[in-house]
């Protein structure tokens, strides 16, 4: 998938993401599984997600990440139970 500087204009990215973006690849690049690995920590793959997959791509994303999610939200309900009283969790 090719992704442009325009393209993330035209789609509201934050300004924050988008000067990250031409400082790393200037305008325009191609979004390999590689890149988004090796660049993991440094854009927010859910917005671009939701914002660039088509619609049966993003439902099956919404699929296979679901799970560790709801693990995310377990740990972090467990995490504020025990630091506000809230109970044995």
């Amino acid at each position: 998938m090719k992704l442009s500087v325009e393209r993330l204009r035209q789609l509201r990215a934050c300004p924050e993401q988008v000067a990250v973006f031409v400082e790393l690849f200037s305008s325009e690049i191609d979004v390999t599984e590689e890149l988004a690995v090796e660049h993991l920590d440094t854009f927010d793959w859910n917005w671009a997600a939701e914002h660039l997959l088509t619609a049966p791509a993003w439902a099956e994303y919404e699929r296979v990440t679901a799970p560790a999610w709801a693990e995310y939200e377990r740990v972090r309900a467990c995490t504020f139970a025990r630091l506000y009283g809230k109970g044995d969790a």
